[in-house]
């Protein structure tokens, strides 16, 4: 019987979303090791900029410091990374200082996500328990999808965005980069939102979300437009290569 080979994984971000990562990775491996022994992560710890929580143990694993002296403590080693970020703007560049070091981005899919055969999930991401994703979706890069969460046929999700927990997203509903969907809400089939465009919990939306737009409601409308809290204001320069090949994601707010 041969042994699975191991991939050290490192979180970014040692708070709840980092448990919830961590948790992830566990079940994963449980899954794995029950059926086909392939790859298994091994998670090294938490990296974090808050130097109160270095030294610390958080959700059974080490604080172990900021990016960059994790890398210069397991310089030479091959690792994974996950960025366990909610904040979208935070999570772009914290993803961009770690792909400086050359390490990977995992991509985290809980084993109780029903998935079709024809959706693509692209790296970095995170779905979590009992997503369902449906045919011809497509998933963007360091995108997370929350617990409970239905995306429906042909729809897209491009990278950096965020969907909260029981939000539905139908079919041929398109979701733009660093935009966020709140919990519960639902877009109706063929909506399109635009780029760091926020749709609140518990909203209705259809038609189209301009970017830079909040909206609430049901039927939703807009409350706000122009910069958002919730959404991107300041983005980085982050280049790598994901399942849709070359990505550069050069404009991010």
């Amino acid at each position: 019987m041969s042994i699975p080979h191991k991939r050290e994984l490192l979180i970014v971000g040692a708070g709840g979303f980092g448990a919830i990562a961590v948790w992830v990775a566990e079940t994963m491996n449980g899954h794995v090791s029950h059926h086909n022994g392939s790859g298994l992560w091994d998670v090294i710890g938490y990296a974090d900029c808050d130097t109160a929580k270095h030294g610390t143990c958080h959700a059974g694993h080490p604080v172990r410091g900021s990016i960059e002296e994790v890398a210069r403590a397991f310089e030479g080693n091959a690792l994974w990374f996950f960025c366990a970020i909610g904040d979208n703007r935070a999570r772009a560049e914290m993803v961009q200082r770690a792909l400086k070091f050359g390490w990977r981005p995992a991509t985290l899919v809980h084993p109780s996500a029903i998935i079709h055969s024809t959706a693509e999930i692209g790296v970095g991401s995170c779905i979590a328990p009992a997503v369902v994703i449906s045919y011809q979706a497509r998933v963007g890069a360091h995108v997370v999808v929350d617990a409970h969460v239905s995306i429906g046929h042909n729809a897209v999700l491009m990278d950096f965005c965020e969907v909260f927990s029981g939000a539905r997203v139908n079919g041929n509903c398109h979701v733009g980069e660093y935009a966020l969907i709140g919990c519960n809400a639902t877009l109706l089939p063929g909506t399109l939102v635009g780029n760091r465009a926020v749709v609140g919990a518990n909203s209705l939306a259809h038609g189209l979300v301009e970017p830079d737009t909040t909206i609430f409601g049901v039927p939703a409308r807009v409350i706000r437009r122009g910069l958002n809290p919730l959404s991107a204001q300041k983005r980085g320069r982050v280049r790598e290569e994901t399942a849709y090949g070359d990505h550069d994601s050069s404009e991010a707010h």
